[in-house]
């Protein structure tokens, strides 16, 4: 008998093992199922992709394309991600608070508990297939209401915040980013008036301004343009109707700016002031029919001129690529040359320079930065000194390949700029620098490399006496 009963015992611990390790492996534990069993719905958001929240007036359908979501109904508008997901965040966390079931139900009037019909409806769609949830009055102490999965007996008494949710504003859904897209997959950007277009285009990374003149621009104002343009936010939403157009003077607006990446392209209309607000300007893309407003402070920035988008930098060069160096002043002349062990002077005199002072010099040479842009196109380089340079600087890279050759000219009458231009541009710089002024044999002494000095000695006797 006993062993039998061992034999029995052993047998119910092997299924009682089985079961737990079984339970433990399927992924839903005791303690998962009961924390279930509080919820007011068994529902993985992830699986949702349609949604609609139901009311006497209005209903909104949301649908999930990728990993986006879009309003389709009552209008067809891009959804706030983050408003989506705390949406499907409460509805599946939502807990009852009590559960009234057939038995409980039995007798009382189904209709005061606001469910036939409901006040409000929340329809999903997953994987799993279709949930509704309906949501009725508040329970007498109106510190919860009444709840029920269509198709079911029991009704769940579960947090007023339901109710909230299933009735939201349509602007609280809506996606608040006024024009959509990543800057650094933009190619082209454009900013419109109604007298001038500003075109900028990348190339290998490289922003070009390209109407209305052909000239480098600033990466960073461009990079900076684009993620403020980007960041624009809506205020608020005004209008849904075309014929506003005209109202909020976006028929004419103060400027057009336009994004393209690849062959997509985005354009935002940018308009004026409210006569109530002039911390905001009207706005609307140009292919839609919401008209929004945004902060008026960041729009400020596309009321740029073109100077306002080029490279201050004269000569464009990474001090790094540079091989050498030449500088004529009539005939005074500066040669150096980096042979891969350091910096060597070759004219005036053949000599080791200062490595250090080579550098220095060449960080504030190509560090040199427009003071004012001066002429863009002239035939009249006499009067900024620049028929006959007063000095010419080449910077050359590996062999021959000129990197940039500066030619600078005279003074201006205020004594304030020199005038410069490279040779392989038609624009004449105003610049404000040392490096420019000196003479070549001025320069030859200043980088030269200085011997090291030997210190003196002298012989003492041994026995100290001078």
């Amino acid at each position: 008998m006993n062993s039998r009963k061992t034999f029995f015992l052993v047998v119910l611990a092997v299924i009682g093992g089985s079961l737990v390790v079984w339970d433990y492996f399927k992924g839903t534990t005791t303690t998962d199922r009961e924390v279930q069993s509080k919820r007011v719905l068994n529902l993985d958001t992830k699986q949702v992709t349609h949604f609609e929240l139901v009311r006497s007036n209005q209903t909104i359908v949301l649908e999930k394309t990728g990993d986006n979501w879009d309003i389709k109904k009552p209008i067809a508008v891009r959804a706030d991600f983050g408003a989506v997901s705390s949406t499907l965040d409460e509805l599946e966390f939502a807990e009852r608070s009590r559960t009234l079931t057939e038995k409980d139900l039995q007798g009382a009037n189904l209709a005061s508990f606001g469910l036939t019909p409901a006040r409000a409806s929340i329809k999903l769609e997953s994987k799993s297939g279709p949930i509704t949830l309906l949501i009725g009055n508040e329970t007498p102490l109106k510190n919860a209401l009444y709840t029920q999965v269509a198709g079911r007996r029991e009704i769940c008494v579960a947090p007023v915040s339901l109710y909230d949710r299933a009735t939201q504003n349509l602007k609280a859904l809506r996606s608040r980013t006024a024009i959509e897209f990543t800057p650094a997959a933009v190619t082209r950007l454009e900013i419109k008036t109604a007298d001038r277009v500003v075109e900028l285009k990348k190339t290998d990374s490289q922003w070009m301004i390209t109407r209305p003149l052909i000239a480098r621009a600033d990466q960073n104002k461009i990079s900076e343009l684009l993620t403020g343009l980007s960041e624009f936010r809506v205020q608020d939403f005004v209008s849904e109707d075309p014929k506003d157009l005209h109202t909020f003077h976006l028929d004419e607006p103060e400027r057009e700016v336009t994004v393209l990446t690849g062959e997509a392209s985005k354009t935002l209309l940018l308009g004026r002031s409210p006569t109530n607000d002039a911390d905001q300007v009207y706005a609307k893309l140009k292919n839609a029919d919401s008209i929004f407003t945004v902060a008026g402070e960041p729009a400020k920035k596309f009321a740029v001129q073109i100077n306002d988008l080029r490279d201050p930098r004269v000569l464009a060069v990474e001090p790094a690529s540079i091989k050498s160096i030449a500088m004529t002043r009539g005939t005074n002349k500066l040669a150096l040359q980096n042979n891969g062990q350091g910096w060597q002077l070759t004219e005036p005199v053949n000599m080791p320079a200062d490595d250090a002072a080579v550098n220095r010099f060449l960080d504030d040479l190509t560090g040199t930065r427009a003071k004012r842009f001066v002429a863009d196109v002239t035939t009249e380089l006499q009067q900024f000194g620049l028929t006959t340079p007063t000095a010419i600087v080449t910077l050359t890279g590996t062999g021959t390949n000129v990197l940039a050759q500066l030619l600078i000219g005279s003074v201006d009458a205020s004594n304030e700029v020199r005038f410069v231009k490279r040779a392989d541009e038609p624009f004449i710089y105003g610049v404000e620098t040392n490096a420019l002024d000196q003479s070549p044999s001025a320069l030859a002494e200043t980088l030269a490399k200085k011997p090291v000095a030997t210190p003196a000695t002298t012989n003492t006797p041994p026995n100290g006496t001078p």
